[in-house]
């Protein structure tokens, strides 16, 4: 009875990959010392290993750590958000935009600027249109 019951229990941790999935195959390729060091401090700033880091630069894979800088812009506008709620709000319940259209202006040239900073992050140069 009670090795019936070890055979039913959930073994626990990450099921298996399917055999298409793991990565078997090895590419290598030779680099300067300068070019090897640059790459390393990349990836230290990307928050990944050397080989993640060049596969999904090649790739073009988005790197899956996003630095500090970018959350906090992130956060940053959300704030704003909630920033322009309150304007709309305003705006509504004195029927006027009396104060309120500079206090936009500032927001949406805000908007812009942080779009910019974002899209640089995640977009190649010649991406940056988007």
């Amino acid at each position: 009875m009670a090795d019936n019951k070890m055979d039913h229990r959930n073994q626990g941790g990450r099921p298996p990959k399917v055999t298409s999935e793991k990565r078997t195959a090895e590419v290598k390729f030779h680099v300067t010392p300068d070019v090897k060091r640059r790459l390393q401090n990349e990836a230290i700033i990307a928050g990944t290993d050397l080989a993640t880091y060049c596969r999904e630069r090649y790739l073009r894979a988005i790197p899956r750590h996003i630095p500090p800088a970018i959350l906090a812009a992130v956060a940053e506008l959300a704030r704003q958000g909630n920033n322009l709620n309150q304007l709309a709000r305003i705006a509504n319940t004195q029927k006027g935009m009396d104060g309120i259209v500079i206090r936009l202006i500032g927001l949406i040239e805000f908007y812009e600027r942080l779009a910019r900073h974002i899209k640089g992050y995640f977009y190649d140069s010649k991406d940056r249109n988007r």
